[in-house]
């Protein structure tokens, strides 16, 4: 989570810099969203930013669950 007057982390600084990012949501200036699919590298994640009245940034990224990676192949213990 980013507060407003913090500096946003590195990561989402690429992230935004990506393209073909297109903001989402109804009510922009309330709430807003991006999202992206980084199947480049092998990663295979998806990322999620969301913005919250125009002043707190909640990112989210998470391996892809559909995903048939050797690592994901193995049974879960």
């Amino acid at each position: 989570m980013t507060v407003p007057d913090e500096e946003p982390p590195e990561h989402f600084k690429a992230f935004m810099g990506l393209p073909n990012n297109e903001e989402h949501g109804q009510y922009p200036g309330v709430f807003a969203y991006r999202f992206q699919n980084l199947t480049e590298a092998q990663v295979n994640a998806h990322y999620w930013a969301t913005l919250f009245w125009d002043r707190i940034i909640i990112t989210a990224a998470f391996h892809d669950p559909a995903c048939h990676c050797e690592k994901c192949q193995h049974p879960r213990r």
